[in-house]
């Protein structure tokens, strides 16, 4: 409507438990061990249940595109199911313009990538700047049809944007995006919206906000028009046009994209303006704020199938110091109220956040990687690259194979010529860079990959990498270099870090450490662990014995956090290279594993990828429901009482401690805690948030309560503290040498018969180890605790039930877990075939048989159909719990 006057001026801008210690740490620990990072069980603020109501208040945790996600735009499309499309900024990285779909807003599936041959833009070739690329976008759906309107950005010819229109009617197919059509920008500037009016199509760009009418068949734009300037802060840019009460209202982000950054609204009668500016802006903000999301702007809102109104932002989780934020600017979501004639109001962007949400629900068409869950990734015969893989500019694609001929379930990455910082002559179309990865998604994280390499020239290297850019990446590779006493070669780790991209802070040295010779004819697995917020430890182990893991180097977080990179993210993968020489030895990189651990969503606060399987594929109906027997027993032990046992009805451990109380007879309160909903009183009291957790009264009215860990520390602590007639019998015999000796096999229980369970139980077809192997290990170890027992039975100490017998219950009583998901079932000889081992054998039935039948035992047990349901993600090897990822290489509990 109206008419549109030329614009004067033209301005530019831009399990359950662990044993260790050392995790008596809540805040963020600068010095944790990586191989145990994945244990760590800190404050957690967990995801609520979803009501089914669409109308309730329910909640949800930011942000909900974590990683590197910046820009956001979103839209809601009725015809496609009730789907949220999202879509966000690439810049160099490639495949580009990410395309996210949801149900709910809470669970987000990578739908497809609208730029994935390099044809489409050949500009991401040049050699130039590290922020570079697919800046903003906007995703629109019109009569069918979806619309991705948004720039490429480079100094590499002087400053002009290119607005480029890609369209699909099939948004979950990366081949069906077309385009792009090629628009002009006759106001020369970025961040294009598209807008339809009165059968017309409208794109404004900013800085300063100008609008042009565009022709959707040729790319051609009309005169731009200057709008609105905002409200006087710098950089006015990422416009949004809605039409909504007789109103065009445009929304803006100002203050530039650093702790400034705000969001801002107008509104007009007519669509050329004059425009009035809303009399609360900016409507959303942090800055002058001690708010852990900073940066928050560059907004977006939509409405819902209710008629809820919704925005995005993006969001940089730093404190206001914005120092340590090296997963850069994400995506956040809040609620927005909108009443007919008003302004919306706009919710603070915080971690924990309450909204009507949509019904929950996972059902997204593709085969898109899934926001949060980990990489299970293993390369076998026939697969592709998974499409949430990216690379640095578009790939020299025959650097990357999958599953090459006489080296399957492996990815081949021949070496460039250039390392990740490469060089003033790179070329990146002819040369490539040996480098893929994926973005890091998580405050803390374990990521690990087994490389083959043989190098036979010197500097030839494969490794991994957190990288942010060229000029700032932190790496540990295995390189071949000179030996120190003479000129024979040997590969060698070597950690180092790139920091020209921020030359004013302090670096870690090069260190060089000797591979092992006994490392050097096998894979090697190369890790990174984030264990806090701000340190990232690299290490290697033999990935057959991941026990002998060596760390090699760490790095602050600070690093690969702005500088060269203010725009983008950190990145977390693997590369080859010959630094320039003439290698041209390839290295192979399987069992690709990137595994969220926690996210932090407040100065102090870490959100858990909960117990059971990362936050994504949670089932919540699996939370705090004990069944059967059990469920009985713990309502009968409901009520208030001094001593409390705090547990959770599918864990082994906490089976353990139940067990010794019901043996004891001993008074106490049961108090079962969803994995998913830690209750605030139980994390003041035990911040790491772990099951078994007894709270011990210590003064005589029991007000004051200590917790203990450990399902062994706290066995033994009821053992020995409830004595005499009141209590039941002792559970440790009184000669001193047969109490040691008890120790002595409860800690064969612990090291040797727990960890086999969960090799066992998490065998895949993929493994390096057979299953016949695992079950024979497994089977190995319950036979060894088989030939102590006494011979005259039942129990381990003959007529006596003792903590050895306790201590192993509960994983005899998950062993049908076994017949019921591994080919070939548990392995245990029937009566009569046990050959050499039969009297053994038949010690153990004898064993068996009694403790299926100890009332304790029988009465700590939920139904065996829920033990089914939790156990499927451990059967698949894809549980995230802290048993289950230490020991699924088979090694020792914590």
């Amino acid at each position: 409507k109206g008419d549109l006057t030329p614009r004067a001026t033209q301005s530019n801008s831009k399990c359950c438990e662990t044993r260790s210690d050392i995790f008596r740490l809540i805040t963020f620990v600068s010095d944790l061990p990586m191989r145990l990072f994945s244990l760590v069980w800190l404050s957690i603020v967990t995801l609520a249940a979803q009501s089914q109501s669409q109308e309730v208040n329910k909640t949800f945790n930011n942000p909900i595109l974590p990683g590197w996600n910046s820009d956001p735009s979103c839209t809601f499309v009725k015809e496609y199911d009730n789907t949220f499309f999202c879509t966000v900024s690439s810049f160099l990285a490639f495949p580009g313009v990410p395309v996210y779909a949801s149900k709910d807003l809470v669970n987000w599936r990578l739908a497809s990538n609208a730029l994935t041959r390099p044809e489409q833009v050949p500009e991401l070739y040049r050699n130039s700047g590290q922020n570079e690329g697919i800046w903003a976008s906007t995703i629109r759906f019109r009569n069918g049809t979806f619309y991705l309107i948004t720039s490429y950005v480079s100094w590499y010819e002087g400053w002009g944007p290119k607005i480029l229109l890609f369209t699909t009617t099939d948004p979950y197919d990366d081949a069906s995006w077309t385009g792009p059509l090629r628009v002009e920008n006759p106001a020369n500037d970025i961040d294009p919206d598209i807008f339809w009016d009165n059968n017309k199509v409208y794109m404004s760009v900013a800085a300063g906000i100008y609008i042009s009418e565009i022709d959707l068949s040729t790319g051609a734009a009309k005169e731009p028009v200057k709008v609105w300037n905002g409200t006087g802060d710098r950089n006015p840019e990422g416009p949004h046009l809605y039409r909504k009460d007789d109103y065009y209202h445009l929304l803006i982000g100002e203050g530039g994209t650093e702790t400034n950054h705000s969001v801002t609204i107008a509104r007009a009668k007519e669509l050329a303006g004059p425009y009035e500016g809303a009399p609360h802006n900016p409507i959303l903000t942090a800055k002058n704020t001690d708010l852990y999301f900073q940066t928050v702007g560059h907004a977006d809102l939509f409405q819902d199938a209710s008629g809820n109104w919704w925005g995005v932002a993006l969001a940089t989780r730093s404190g206001p110091e914005w120092e340590i934020y090296p997963m850069g600017r994400e995506t956040v979501l809040f609620a927005v109220k909108w009443d007919d004639g008003g302004w919306p109001v706009l919710d603070e962007v915080l971690g924990v956040m309450d909204g009507p949400l949509p019904p929950t629900n996972r059902d997204i068409p593709g085969n898109g990687h899934w926001i949060n869950e980990p990489d299970v990734v293993d390369f076998t015969p026939g697969s592709e690259i998974p499409r949430h893989f990216i690379f640095w500019r578009p790939p020299k694609t025959d650097l990357f194979r999958v599953s090459p001929e006489g080296h399957a379930n492996t990815l081949q990455i021949s070496p460039s010529p250039v390392n990740l910082s490469a060089t003033p002559e790179f070329n990146p179309e002819r040369d490539g860079l040996g480098f893929i990865a994926r973005k890091q998604s998580a405050t803390l994280f374990n990521y690990t990959v087994d490389v083959s390499f043989q190098p036979k020239v010197e500097n030839e290297e494969a490794g991994i990498s957190v990288f942010l850019t060229q000029f700032q990446h932190i790496d540990l590779g295995i390189v071949n270099l000179p030996a120190c006493s003479n000129e024979s070669l040997v590969p060698k780790f070597r950690f180092k870090v790139e920091a020209s991209g921020k030359p004013n802070i302090t670096v870690p040295e090069i260190a060089l450490v000797t591979v092992p010779k006994a490392w050097r004819s096998e894979p090697i697995k190369l890790s990174v662990s984030a264990i806090s917020d701000s340190k990232y430890v690299f290490g290697a182990a033999p990935a057959s014995r991941p026990e002998e893991y060596l760390e090699i180097g760490s790095a602050n977080a600070l690093i690969v956090s702005g500088g060269s990179g203010p725009f983008t993210g950190t990145i977390v993968g693997a590369y080859a290279t010959n630094n320039g020489g003439d290698g041209m030895t390839p290295a192979y990189f399987s069992r690709w594993r990137y595994t969220p651990v926690a996210q932090k969503i407040d100065h102090d606060t870490l959100f858990n990828f909960v117990l059971l399987g990362n936050m994504s594929n949670v089932d919540t109906s699996i939370g705090a429901r004990t069944t059967g027997a059990a469920a009985d027993f713990a309502a009968k032990h409901s009520e208030e009482h001094p001593l409390k046992l705090y547990g959770g009805w599918f864990c082994p451990f906490v089976q353990r401690s139940w067990i010794v109380l019901h043996e004891k007879q001993i008074p106490h309160q049961y108090i079962e805690i969803n994995p998913y909903k830690k209750d605030p009183e139980f994390l003041k009291m035990n911040p790491r948030g772990l099951v078994p957790t007894l709270a011990v009264p210590v003064d005589v009215k029991g007000n004051e309560q200590r917790p203990l860990y450990d399902s062994t520390v706290v066995s033994e602590y009821l053992e020995e503290a409830y004595v005499g007639n009141n209590y039941g019998p002792h559970l440790l015999p009184e000669a001193a040498y047969d109490r040691a000796r008890c120790r002595l096999w409860i800690d064969h229980i612990n090291s040797r018969v727990v960890p086999a369970f969960y090799k066992f139980i998490q065998h895949t077809p993929e493994k390096e180890y057979s299953i016949e192997k695992a079950r024979d290990e497994f089977l190995g170890h319950i036979k060894t605790l088989t030939a102590q027992m006494d011979s005259e039975g039942p129990w381990f100490l003959g007529k006596i039930f003792s903590l050895v017998d306790v201590m192993i219950a509960p994983w005899a009583m998950r062993l049908f877990l076994f017949d019921h998901y591994k080919p070939g079932g548990l392995g245990i000889p029937s009566e009569g075939e046990g050959g050499d081992d039969e009297a053994v054998w038949k010690r153990w039935r004898q064993w068996y048989d009694a403790i299926k039948e100890r009332q304790s035992v029988k009465d700590t047990l939920s139904d065996g159909d829920a033990y089914i349901e939790v156990y499927k993600r451990y059967a698949e090897d894809k549980t995230n719990s802290g048993v289950g990822q230490a020991t699924r290489g088979g090694g020792k509990l914590p």
